[in-house]
């Protein structure tokens, strides 16, 4: 059997923190010249082993970072590569958006993966489903940080609302798959579904939103798979409250906060936002609640060896 290396890029130190776990962590070499340019390569002879490289493409630079480091490890004779990429950025961009356009902009990093050599990719949350049809060679694993999400929620509820009734709310109709989930692992609580529907003129402004289902006197949680400028989360908070929730908290796995997000947050009608570190450090804000995803990702990076 192979020996199996397991590297972390990232360059923040608090991404994902796996770090604290008991795997067998290296690092890669990193040298950034003065121009932007990475020099990057591995240390240590990888010739025949399972190699595992760990990082979140939150930015453009991580997918170079990323490509770079996956050649220098097959280069170097690898087994097989198996890339743990937490939050996969840019899988927004999996549709067709307008004539002129290519029918998706993902499609390109899909084949620039595959034909990098990479075997298989673990990722949480993964925004579109479709994202895996763009791939033909390399297996795509999307595993769920949502246990995680139901756990904070349970806690809350048992905490200060067992008295209340509890609502799933999908803040758009992407989100009601996701929003049933959430009212499955939930079941044992006394939780029903409200769904808001948005009308977008473009790209992160919202022109108008109606509610679908009953909120009164309930206690709201908006879920998504990511919050970035949060627009949607703070619209839907209000919409919520003026419909008569009680109060109003959102549960996002991939919390990406561009912008004046923060901001908009603290003056916000959101009670709180759980969030898990899939993208780097969780900046602290009273109304943000961080749960780490590294119990997941240690326990499917367990299973590459059973």
């Amino acid at each position: 059997m192979a020996n199996r290396k397991i590297f972390d890029l990232s360059t923040d130190p608090y991404r994902i923190n796996i770090s604290n776990s008991d795997l067998p962590i290296s690092t890669i070499f990193s040298q950034t010249f003065s121009d932007g340019e990475h020099h990057m390569f591995v240390d240590k002879s990888v010739e025949g082993d399972d190699v595992t490289l760990i990082l979140s493409t939150v930015t453009a630079d991580d997918w170079l970072r990323l490509l770079l480091v996956i050649e220098a490890i097959k280069s170097a004779g690898s087994k097989r590569i198996t890339v743990v990429m937490p939050y996969m950025g840019y899988a927004r961009q999996d549709k067709y958006l307008r004539s002129g356009t290519p029918e998706s902009s993902f499609r390109g990093l899909a084949k620039l993966l595959e034909s990098s050599g990479v075997d298989r990719i673990i990722t949480i949350d993964v925004h579109s489903e479709r994202i895996k049809e763009f791939f033909k060679t390399v297996e795509l694993h999307s595993i769920s940080a949502q246990p995680l999400l139901c756990d904070n929620i349970r806690s809350l509820y048992k905490a200060k609302f067992q008295s209340e009734s509890l609502v799933i709310v999908a803040p758009d109709k992407g989100s009601i798959p996701l929003a049933n989930q959430y009212l499955s692992q939930l079941s044992e609580i006394d939780v029903s579904l409200a769904t808001i529907i948005k009308k977008r003129n473009q790209a992160n402004k919202i022109a108008a939103m109606d509610l679908s289902g009953n909120v009164d006197g309930k206690v709201a949680i908006i879920v998504d798979d990511m919050a970035d400028t949060c627009g949607t989360l703070i619209a839907a908070a209000a919409l919520l409250k003026s419909s008569g929730a009680k109060v109003v908290y959102a549960a996002v796995t991939h919390p990406i906060f561009s912008g004046d997000a923060l901001t908009k947050l603290a003056t916000s009608d959101l009670e709180k936002i759980f969030v898990t570190d899939t993208v780097g450090t969780v900046p602290k804000h009273v109304k943000i609640e961080m749960v780490s995803v590294l119990p997941i990702v240690v326990q499917e990076l367990s299973k590459l060896d059973s």
